[in-house]
């Protein structure tokens, strides 16, 4: 009987749509942003409003707040204002292509700009050489040029950010989701920033960014390979303060609690997303045909996430929306081709929500015909909380649902045009969403039955997916089924549910008694158990606008990682290891110790940044940090070598400073104590540099150290000492600092005899691993070069000074891999070796972390002793690693040829 109903149902909406109008409105909202620019903008939000006032969805308005690059709502940092005209890319000088011919072209294609880029100077042609990414990192010079960005990997962020580093004016990018299927489409690239914003914000270098499509990638690489590529390069792109609008309109209702239909504006593309704010228009005006609804229907148009983020505090402040809104619907990547099907999200599960049990019942009913989308209901997914339903997160209060397309499709792409979409397909997608409206502002008592029944199916169904505690697992499921059906007392307050809750928990009980419920333990599980955290901000943390720009960085998103389930169930009394296992259980997948503790530094560092608290909870303290230095037997007067990774250890109350203040009261004034501050400045190094990693060397850039947050907070302070050799400086304090960092020069063999670390030997140093394994023990490296072993090689690296940069060979460096980079040192051939000969390796813990201490004299001796014995026992396994492999095919070379040394 429901499914004859809903199908009823289904069949009036569908007749009713309008689909030539919508498709009319899909259109003109797709021509009016396809610029990119806030003119497009603003007028994309006129006609917009316009729309709506000429459809007769009442109460329609446009808001209008600062666009400034500055301002945050919900820590979603607004855009900065930005226009252009102008921006091409001309051969001007390239073998084997044609003088003139065009690259790019914004004005024949506006993907072809990208968004944020500011001007040639004066806006006029200028002239720039290209080089690759590759050949960047392989020391070519990129200053005032553009690079050939690599076309595995979207532009963004860090590959930004460091290409501007090197001194380029730009990028041109080749990258596209769909290259195979598309080679002449172009990809819309957004996020385009340096710190992984949306948008560009107020603090942004310049830049000048193009976009062409795969197929003239293809052939400006060829080109490359043949020989130098000079470009005519022409952009006026600008940036300046501005506003944004955002468009809402109301269908009122009998009650004022709203119920939201969400439709983002402002990305070009006919599926994303014009064509849902078109479907959302269909669906307030055939909800107000039916007359006055139970449930206030609100439309908001404006930014994706941005400007939903924007609405929520506009009208309601930083305050939870539950009270006022009974939930949402977003209307983005929808349904359009005959090929695809839909995935019906439910709304998180932090919020109640009863349209949750509708999902299922409209799959069940419109499952069966032939002639309509494929519904795939889904309660648990990994993202649960993502760019199109965060407003559900637990402070927000606005559970939202989310009917996306799946099935093959492009992503981002110019082909996505209006011949993407196949209007009666268009209709069919509109008509399931309207469906759910339907349901949810229209609520009718008879359906309460069927909601029980898909409540009680999902416990069962919950079962073969549990995973850890299965006990626990079930009950989640439970807490989130019972609240969903305990829900329809909101818009039925008199309904007595005490007997379909009964039959839930009877179901649960008796479906619990066959589950096992051992509660999954590890150490950093058994850590986080010791938190119990709490919100200090409404919505979850995006920008990290409470930060000042330069502390800012890219973290695990709550939007697209169980970090969103583990924020928005924290409630001030739920422990952090709890708070990991729900989001488990809710997402049915399992985290890895390591993904374990990549949440908990992310809470960490929210918490640092004024995003969470912790409660009473404390970290390692200074006076704990000296008792433990202590006990491995660090005295006053000791020189330490000490490679460190601070994440091991959780929480350390003050942070490097802390760690570095035990250091000197442990060694005391006549003491010395050095930390790693190793760059990746290779140019070439076996071979020519192809990853990324690069970054010249800067004395002063504590950025570009890789070696962890305790040297580059060393290298700002006034008492330490950085030696200048490039790849492996260290960072030095203490009573014998000047005397270890004399008469070594940036051009140095890293491991030659005057480095630090064999002068350290000479101090009858220590190493200490703080925190990390001996595969840090750089110091075996020195063995190495005496003995002249395998992997000792002249490189090319990177010298950054001033705005230049220059490559520097240096002698005798280490290239390729070793074995002991890998393992621990129960499993690392040298150190099962060293160890039955004799080498003591002193540990002790400190929270969740371990220190070990070796003396530099016994690994000196012991470490000569086996690589002379076996010069091979630093490299892998022949066979198990080509470096390695290379690495020894040269050194037999040598040693039959020793004249070619």
């Amino acid at each position: 009987m429901m499914k004859h109903k809903l199908n009823e149902q289904y069949d009036q909406i569908l007749k009713a749509l309008d689909s030539r109008r919508m498709m009319k409105t899909t259109e003109e909202l797709l021509a009016l942003e396809l610029g990119q620019t806030f003119s497009c903008y603003h007028a994309s939000a006129d006609r917009t409003l316009e729309i709506l006032q000429e459809m007769g969805i009442p109460h329609a308005e446009k808001i209008t707040y600062a666009a400034n690059g500055k301002d945050s709502y919900q820590d979603k940092i607004t855009p900065i204002g930005w226009e252009a005209s102008v921006g091409k890319v001309r051969i001007a000088e390239a073998n084997g292509l044609e003088k003139g011919m065009v690259v790019a072209d914004y004005e024949s294609c506006p993907f072809a700009l990208i968004k944020g880029s500011t001007s040639t100077p004066g806006g006029q042609m200028v002239r720039m050489r290209l080089v690759t990414e590759e050949a960047m990192w392989s020391g070519a010079d990129v200053h005032n040029a553009l690079v050939m960005a690599k076309s595995t990997l979207s532009p963004r962020a860090e590959s930004l950010r460091h290409i501007l580093d090197m001194g380029a004016a730009g990028i041109i990018s080749d990258f596209a989701m769909n290259a195979d299927d598309a080679p002449n489409g172009t990809q819309w690239n957004n996020a385009f920033t340096e710190k992984g914003c949306w948008h560009t914000c107020a603090d942004d270098r310049d830049f000048i960014a193009f976009a062409v499509t795969p197929e003239m990638g293809s052939t400006l690489r060829k080109a490359l390979s043949r020989g130098p590529v000079t470009l005519d390069v022409q952009s006026d792109g600008r940036r300046f303060e501005s506003t944004v609008d955002l468009v809402t309109a109301l269908v009122p209702g009998r009650r004022k609690e709203e119920f939201w239909i969400l439709a983002h504006l402002y990305e070009p593309l006919s599926n994303d997303n014009s064509s849902g704010v078109a479907c959302a228009m269909e669906i307030a005006k055939y909800i107000a045909s039916k007359g006055t609804p139970e449930y206030s229907l609100r439309l908001i148009f404006g930014m994706e996430l941005y400007g939903f983020a924007a609405y929520a505090v506009l009208r309601g402040g930083n305050c939870n929306m539950s009270s006022q809104v009974v939930g949402a619907i977003d209307c983005d990547a929808m349904y359009l081709r005959d090929n695809w099907y839909i995935n019906f999200n439910c709304a998180s599960p932090a919020l109640p929500f009863y349209g949750n049990t509708f999902i299922p019942m409209i799959a069940d009913a419109l499952n069966i015909r032939p002639d309509t989308p494929r519904i795939i209901p889904r309660n648990s997914y990994a993202t649960m909380y993502d760019d199109d339903s965060f407003l559900g997160d637990a402070t927000t209060g606005v559970p939202t649902v989310w009917p996306i397309r799946d099935g093959k499709n492009f992503w981002h792409n110019s082909v996505q045009t209006m011949d993407y979409i196949q209007q009666e397909e268009f209709a069919k997608g509109t008509a399931v969403s309207c469906l759910f409206v339907d349901m949810v502002v229209n609520p009718d008592e008879t359906l309460i039955p069927e909601a029980l029944a898909v409540s009680l199916q999902q416990l069962r169904d919950e079962v073969p997916r549990c995973v850890g505690s299965q006990a626990e697992h079930l009950r989640r499921r439970y807490e989130i089924v019972r609240q969903n059906f305990q829900n329809f007392t909101r818009p039925f307050p008199a309904l007595d549910l005490s007997d379909g809750l009964e039959l839930i928990d009877d179901e649960f009980e008796e479906l619990l008694e066959d589950l096992t419920d051992e509660i999954p333990r590890s150490t950093w599980r058994n850590y986080a158990a010791q938190i119990v955290p709490s919100r200090l901000t409404v919505g979850f943390p995006a920008d990290l606008a409470k930060l000042p720009y330069a502390k800012r960085k890219r973290v695990t998103s709550p939007l697209y990682s169980p970090l969103g389930s583990i924020l928005s169930n924290m409630d001030g009394h739920r422990d952090l290891a709890a708070l990991f296992r729900m989001a488990e259980h809710e997402t049915c997948t399992l985290m890895s110790e390591s993904e374990i503790k990549k949440m908990l530094s992310s809470v960490l560092f929210l918490a640092q940044s004024g995003y969470v608290s912790l409660g009473n909870f404390k970290g390692i303290t200074r006076e704990e940090l000296v008792a433990k230095l202590r006990e491995l037997g660090v005295k006053q007067g000791d020189c330490i070598a000490l490679p460190s990774k601070l994440s091991s250890f959780g929480l350390i109350e003050g942070g490097p400073r802390t760690i570095f203040e035990a250091l000197k009261e442990a060694v005391g004034p006549e003491g010395t104590f050095m930390t790693p501050a190793f760059n990746f400045c290779f140019a070439n190094i076996g071979g020519p540099n192809t990853l990324s990693l690069c970054r010249p060397f800067d004395p002063a850039d504590a950025a570009s150290v890789w070696t962890g947050a305790l040297p580059r907070f060393m290298m700002k302070q006034p008492d330490v000492i950085r030696t200048r050799q490039m790849t492996h400086s260290w960072c030095i304090w203490g009573a014998k600092a000047a005397e270890i960092a004399e008469d070594i020069r940036f051009n140095d063999a890293p491991m030659a005899a005057n480095n630090p670390l064999m002068k350290m030997l000479k101090f009858n140093g220590k190493i200490i691993h703080f925190g990390n394994e001996v595969t840090s023990t750089t110091f075996l490296h020195c063995i190495e070069d005496e003995l002249d072993l395998p992997g000792v090689e002249d490189t090319l690296c990177m010298l950054k000074t001033g705005d230049t940069f220059t490559n520097v060979c240096i002698p005798r460096n280490l290239p390729g891999c070793r074995e002991f980079y890998h393992g621990t040192e129960e499993t690392i051939k040298f150190f099962c070796t060293a160890k039955a000969k004799g080498l003591t390796v002193q540990r002790t813990t400190l929270g969740p972390g371990i220190i070990k201490l070796m003396d530099m004299q016994q690994l000196y001796a012991i470490g000569k002793e086996i690589a002379r014995a076996d010069p091979f026992i630093f490299l892998c396994e022949e066979g198990h690693d080509n470096s390695c492999d290379t690495l020894r095919r040269k050194y037999l070379a040598r040693k039959a040829m020793p004249s070619l040394r």
